[in-house]
């Protein structure tokens, strides 16, 4: 049975049952998910463990929602965020701390990696998800939708402002701008 081909309820059914109808076929996609945004085993597993928490504890939302894969997708994207201010919030209370060296260009792909992935969670959560959904995890325009709750044309906008506050906040880290500046 596909997680689309709900029954009613979930009477009658074991945990392993449900365990191996909805979340099975889907658990490596929702572990690479948390690792794209991540980037480290470490962090994206215990975002991961949060999430699946998450959906465990209100797993009948399995059986009603219009589309579980995309409901337990945004779970994850929600626990990725969280992690990402976590990780932001303890980076903030070091270098309040530390004095920082200064960066060579062996660090430049890092520090621009963090600024998109920290430039991304201070989107709206709306505007986030609809992006990671749309641009990373490549749902069409539809299943955004589906995951937010909301009608196709609301996440058309919530990707397209996203998009837009993205590529308006990190104009500096485009190469085609690095020229103008000098």
């Amino acid at each position: 049975m596909t997680p689309d081909q709900r029954p009613e309820n979930l009477e009658g059914l074991t945990s392993d049952d449900i365990y191996d109808r909805w979340i099975r076929p889907i658990e490596s996609r929702l572990a690479a998910t948390a690792y794209r945004v991540l980037r480290s085993d470490s962090q994206a597993a215990d975002a991961l463990q949060n999430a699946m928490i998450r959906i465990w504890k209100n797993r009948r939302t399995l059986t009603t929602h219009a589309n579980p894969t995309a409901w337990m997708l945004r779970i994850v994207l929600n626990a990725t965020y969280e992690q990402l201010r976590r990780r932001r919030d303890r980076t903030n209370d070091i270098e309040s701390v530390a004095a920082l060296d200064t960066v060579d260009d062996a660090l430049s792909y890092d520090e621009s990696r963090s600024r998109v992935l920290s430039e991304l969670a201070s989107l709206s959560p709306q505007q986030a998800e609809a992006v990671m959904l749309r641009l990373v995890e490549e749902l069409s325009y539809q299943e955004v939708a589906d995951a937010l709750d909301c009608s196709l044309a609301t996440a058309r906008v919530h990707v397209n402002r996203g998009r837009e506050k993205l590529r308006s906040r990190l104009s500096d880290l485009d190469p085609a701008n690095q020229g103008a500046e000098r």
